[in-house]
């Protein structure tokens, strides 16, 4: 076990995805509270950016504690772009084509989309300004952070990474809204964004990925 798992290195994933999920919703009721608290911050833009502390902080923080993935690796992403996109896209279509299957087939016996998708439709339309910068910007960053970054120097053989990220990339946009068997069109797409992620080494291209797919399904929400 231990040549597969660095525990020490795993202390700090597991510290990771706490500061994104759980520390970050406290800071978000905190700010929520005082909104309420004070009538004038309730105004929609004022509601909007002060939503956005929180996320930044986090943000913030997730970067210094994982400064080592990011160092010397902007300029290496730029040079080394052309080389590695065909395998980037390929596999972002591959994770986008099984997360689309698997989407439609749970739909056959639900008759209901992940309510996930549906929280994020609500929160464009309440809050725009804090969504689109959560979604398309801070998301992306902290949650490859969180459940690809750090966990890659934790996890030794690449297959239980590539099966426990996605795992925990899948279960984590259930959890709080039990429809957990959308756990497994997260996880596929956790799936690829692993590949990318572990074999570029460079936690820019699966950054540049999630943006870029989040960004696109926030098009997609907004105009079809």
């Amino acid at each position: 076990m231990n040549k597969v798992i660095d525990l020490k290195k795993l202390l700090l994933s597991i510290l990771n995805i706490i500061i994104y999920i759980f520390i970050s919703d406290l800071l978000i009721l905190g700010i929520s509270i005082i909104i309420k608290k004070i009538p004038f911050l309730n105004i929609f833009l004022f509601k909007n950016i002060l939503l956005l502390i929180p996320s930044l902080i986090i943000l913030g923080t997730l970067i210094w504690l994982n400064k080592g993935l990011f160092k010397d690796k902007y300029n290496k992403f730029k040079k080394d772009f052309n080389k590695n996109k065909n395998f980037i896209f390929s596999n972002y279509i591959a994770g986008l084509i099984a997360m689309m299957v698997l989407n439609n087939i749970i739909a056959i016996f639900t008759q209901n989309m992940a309510v996930n998708e549906e929280l994020n439709r609500q929160a464009l339309k309440v809050l725009p300004i804090y969504s689109l910068v959560t979604v398309v910007f801070t998301g992306p960053i902290c949650e490859e952070i969180a459940f690809r970054g750090s966990f890659k120097a934790a996890i030794k053989n690449k297959y239980v990474y590539y099966i426990l990220t996605s795992f925990l990339f899948g279960f984590i946009h259930v959890v709080f809204n039990g429809d957990f068997i959308y756990t497994l069109p997260y996880g596929a797409l956790g799936f690829f964004l692993a590949r990318i992620y572990y074999e570029t080494d460079n936690i820019y291209n699966s950054i540049f990925i999630h943006a870029m797919h989040n960004t696109l399904c926030v098009l997609t929400i907004l105009f079809l």
